[in-house]
């Protein structure tokens, strides 16, 4: 099932609607050709899934319906902080 990211404060909507605007516009549209009726996962970057039907599909937005609203499980509950050792310039290995 596709999966899409929303900011949560401009998109989900009071009626339980979510408005997709942007890039992901064309490429629900264009590129993975689906239609109204159809089941999509719209995450908003906070831990939150949630299970969306698409209502209406324009140029410039699309609208989908809330079916269910899950914990995200992927996510870790740690951070990771990755760091890297640069080696000295003209080191050269015999």
């Amino acid at each position: 099932m596709p999966r899409f990211y929303v900011d949560k404060s401009i998109c989900i909507n009071a009626d339980k609607s979510i408005n997709i605007t942007g890039e992901d516009v064309n490429h629900i549209k264009n590129v993975l050709r689906l239609k109204a009726g159809e089941t999509l996962t719209i995450s908003d970057g906070e831990g939150t899934d949630y299970l969306c039907h698409i209502t209406s599909l324009s140029s410039e937005m699309v609208t989908c319906d809330i079916v269910d609203i899950v914990k995200n499980a992927s996510e870790l509950k740690c951070r990771i902080t990755l760091f890297q050792g640069m080696p000295k310039d003209r080191k050269s290995v015999v």
